[in-house]
């Protein structure tokens, strides 16, 4: 199952099998939304701001050193 969710879907053909032979296959599209959205890119984007809020901390800290 959680390979249908994997970069957030798939599209691809799997092979039916029947008797230990191939019967046919079927083309599965999936498409994965999670509630609340793309965690990765949240979180992504929550970690740059983070780093820009400590980068601009740390050259006001430089400056207040002289």
């Amino acid at each position: 199952m959680s390979s249908l969710m994997i970069n957030c879907g798939v599209e691809d053909w799997f092979t039916i099998m029947f008797d230990n032979k191939p019967a046919g296959e079927i083309l599965l599209s999936t498409k994965f939304e999670p509630v609340g959205g793309n965690a990765y890119d949240q979180m992504k984007a929550e970690f740059e701001t983070q780093q820009e809020e400590l980068r601009k901390e740390a050259e006001a800290a430089q400056a207040q050193l002289g």
